[in-house]
Order: structure tokens, then sequence, then C-alpha cells
């Protein structure tokens, strides 16, 4: 299916221009494969370049009609993320604000159909905003 969306940035992304990176999270790989404690398995889809609008579209399967996918009662999500054109570094990863992200998980669920357009967002909790490690003494 021809699946169109738009990124939404509240204020301009740094000067480098980005791409979207489209991934498949198959969450049910582990059981079919038969592995306890392992690695989630992920497909990259497509790596998209967005408009001046930030408009963009690809060919996405429909994984509503995989047997595989259905008789693991879609226990996968489609991640979509920003990533540096040139580096693909990651700029941040991108939740659809049409009502089809669900918290904590912000990532595309499995669907027959999407709206004619989703609109993606920046994630506020992005891996570049977060600082790691523990935090000092005194600070909440």
């Amino acid at each position: 299916m021809t699946f169109n969306a738009r990124v939404e940035f509240p204020e301009p992304l740094p000067r480098r221009p980005y791409d979207v990176l489209i991934t498949y999270i198959a969450y049910w790989a582990n059981g079919f494969f038969g592995i306890n404690d392992g690695s989630v398995t992920t497909f990259d889809l497509a790596q998209v370049t967005p408009d001046e609008r930030g408009a963009f579209h690809f060919a996405l399967p429909n994984f509503s009609k995989d047997a595989v996918t259905e008789s693991y009662h879609r226990n996968a999500l489609v991640r979509f993320a920003a990533v540096e054109r040139d580096t693909g570094n990651l700029v941040c990863l991108l939740t659809p604000t049409n009502g089809l992200g669900k918290v904590p998980v912000h990532d595309l669920p499995i669907k027959s159909r999407y709206p004619a357009e989703v609109i993606f967002k920046p994630v506020s909790e992005s891996p570049q905003n977060k600082i790691g490690g523990p935090k000092p003494e005194g600070t909440r």
C-alpha cells in the first residue's frame, strides 16, 4: 500500500538535511525462532527524503495480511526516525499524531489501512535530548 506522511517539527532541524528511516520491528520473531532471550529482530523497509514541507511516501507492505504477523497477533510495529542524510546518525524518533501511536510506544501499529496522510512529530524524549548515566546528587 502507498503510505503518505508528513513530518512536522516545532522548530527547524539542524542545518543538515535529513531522511526518514522506516523500520519493521518484529517482536514476534523470538517466539517464531524459539529464542527465549535475545535482541528484537528488525528490518529496514525504506529510507526516504521528505520534500520541503516534510511530506514523503513509500510502498508499505500490508503486514495485516501477512500470515506470520497475523498468527502472532500483529506483535510488530513500524518505527519512523529522522536520520542525518550524510551520516545516518539519529536526529530523533518520530511518532504519529493521528491517534495511531501509543504511549509509551510511539511506533505505528500494524493496521490494514491508515489515514490518507499520517502526520509525525518528534518524540519528546529523543536520544539526543537525554543525558546518559546517573544523575548528579542533588538533582531531580
